[in-house]
């Protein structure tokens, strides 16, 4: 298929799961220190992967 078909083509909407979303939605429910534990942990991940990107800039 050529780009130009590709881009043609209607696109649907990704299916979007965030299980990050309802554990802090619900987060009263439980101990405080898990929902701050999983928020940290999430936070960590997010910081990797913008130092990565970061450097993926940088070699251009």
């Amino acid at each position: 298929m050529e780009l130009q078909e590709w881009m043609n083509q209607k696109s649907e909407p990704a299916v979007m799961r965030e299980d990050l979303l309802v554990k802090v939605c619900v987060g009263g429910l439980v101990n405080p220190d898990i929902i701050i534990q999983e928020l940290t942990h999430r936070r960590q991940v997010h910081k990797e992967n913008l130092t990565r990107y970061q450097q993926k800039e940088k070699d251009y």
